[in-house]
């Protein structure tokens, strides 16, 4: 029980890491169409 908790008290941080660079790919593949939009209706 003891080591199930500590693998669930160390896996939370890297799940947060996960998330985080899952947000910015997000972000980032969200941010390229709007970019490319904005260049060709100028």
């Amino acid at each position: 029980m003891y080591r199930l908790n500590q693998g669930f008290l160390v896996s939370i941080p890297l799940r947060a890491l996960f998330a985080g660079f899952f947000l910015l790919f997000l972000g980032r593949c969200d941010a390229l169409p709007i970019a490319n939009a904005s260049y060709t209706s100028e």
